[in-house]
């Protein structure tokens, strides 16, 4: 017997089973998801805005929180376009957001460059950003969100022309106002299986 060897312990059955690896495979291209109507585009939502979309479609059982944010801004859509005054868009001037031209003019012999380097947020080549916080209750933390509107977003984007907002803007109005909606039992959302 060896003494200098330590005791080890007995393993337990579950350690004796292999961990399975998984399985690295090429990422499939699938032709629907190249056309650029169905492309993922990014949208700068409030969090609990987005968390009340998510909530909604674990409710109803639907795994892709698009089908739901594309269902509720058709919803919206239309009490717009039906003239719902509850859904109409006005578009308040900001002074803030005006943008002017910036021209200058020096004598090039008056112009000497500064030797120093430049502030180190543009080294970095970020400006740093404060976090824009909107008030009420579907209010938060502004959160980039990755939706496939499809061709909702042409009718989204004519809207938003229309209205000389952004496209994000205009969609959390119409999201905001149809969570309302759904909220207060003015629409339902429901499955309905495809023939094939």
């Amino acid at each position: 017997m060896d003494w200098n060897r330590r005791p080890t312990s007995p393993l337990a059955p579950h350690e004796l089973i292999p961990v399975a690896q998984p399985k690295k495979r090429p990422a499939q291209k699938r032709s629907w998801e190249q056309l650029p109507e169905n492309a993922v585009r990014r949208y700068r939502l409030p969090e609990n805005l987005y968390g009340k979309i998510c909530a909604i479609a674990t409710l109803n059982n639907i795994s892709n929180v698009s089908h739901v944010a594309i269902q509720l801004v058709d919803y919206a859509l239309y009490q717009h376009y039906q003239g719902n005054p509850e859904f109409q868009l006005s578009t308040r001037p900001n002074p803030q957001g005006r943008k002017f031209l910036l021209a200058w003019k020096a004598e090039q012999s008056n112009w000497n460059p500064p030797q120093n380097k430049l502030a180190p947020d543009f080294e970095r080549g970020k400006q740093k950003r404060k976090e824009k916080v909107l008030p009420g209750e579907y209010g938060g933390k502004i959160k980039d969100v990755g939706l496939r509107l499809s061709t909702t977003r042409l009718r989204l984007k004519d809207l938003a022309d229309e209205t000389y907002l952004p496209i994000s803007d205009t969609l959390t109005f119409l999201l905001l106002k149809a969570v309302i909606a759904y909220e207060n039992g003015l629409f339902s959302l429901e499955l309905k299986q495809i023939p094939a």
